[in-house]
């Protein structure tokens, strides 16, 4: 979802100015069991973990990763972060646009054999897309995936009525995308976090204690929420 652009902001000389950004480090390569493999989590700032408490590792994507390494068929499974805030499916912006960068960020990675793609909010919120657009994207991204012999899994967008760029006509094609996602063939599985977070009185809105208050990003419960979500089962289905 859209933030404040990662970056050096000014500060009076001689003081150190803590910054949430991760700017040298790329990845971390590990040489792993021959069995081992890694799932792609692929999305913009709710993957990337705004809201998230800084330096607790309570993204979504972070507490997927101890309930793979429980699972007795998953404990083998690494969890890849490359969620950018402010990211979009279609337009350039907060880094490349999905397809420009689902090379280089899932594609090519060592071990990748799953990828979970949560992407669409932003291009909603900033509008002029329509859900038509939005769901060929996911599905040139599944067809991407499954040549290179990746199994995909979609998650639905989450809530985001009350945040800045909500607009009436952008939930009806939020509805629109997470309908497609929930009825689909394209993809390998379906993982329903707008279900996990909503309101069940208010579905449009996230269940208060899941909203990290500007009603765009979760909070820590709401993240921890996310990742049950996701069966295991969709990790060792055959294919």
């Amino acid at each position: 979802m859209d933030t404040k652009p990662a970056g050096r902001r000014d500060a009076p000389e001689g003081q150190i100015q803590r910054v949430n950004s991760w700017f040298f480090l790329k990845d971390v390569e590990v040489d792993a069991e021959k069995k081992s493999s890694a799932v792609v989590c692929f999305g913009d700032s709710i993957t990337d973990g705004t809201g998230s408490t800084p330096e607790t590792n309570r993204r979504w994507p972070d507490v997927l990763a101890p309930l793979l390494a429980a699972g007795k068929h998953t404990a083998r499974i690494s969890v890849l972060n490359v969620g950018i805030g402010g990211n979009r499916l279609l337009h350039d912006g907060t880094g490349p646009k999905a397809s420009d960068r689902f090379d280089r960020d899932v594609l090519t990675q060592p071990g990748a054999k799953y990828v979970i793609l949560l992407e669409g909010i932003n291009d909603i919120g900033h509008g002029g897309v329509t859900a038509q657009q939005l769901i060929d994207s996911m599905t040139e991204l599944a067809s991407r995936a499954h040549s290179k012999g990746l199994q995909i899994f979609g998650g639905t967008l989450t809530p985001y009525q009350g945040a800045g760029y909500y607009t009436p006509r952008g939930e009806q094609t939020r509805q629109t995308v997470n309908a497609f996602l929930r009825s689909n063939t394209v993809f390998d599985g379906v993982i329903d976090f707008d279900k996990a977070v909503q309101d069940p009185k208010a579905p449009e809105q996230f269940l208060p204690k899941y909203d990290h208050g500007d009603h765009l990003h979760p909070s820590d419960l709401g993240y921890a929420a996310m990742a049950p979500a996701i069966s295991l089962k969709l990790f060792h289905q055959k294919k």
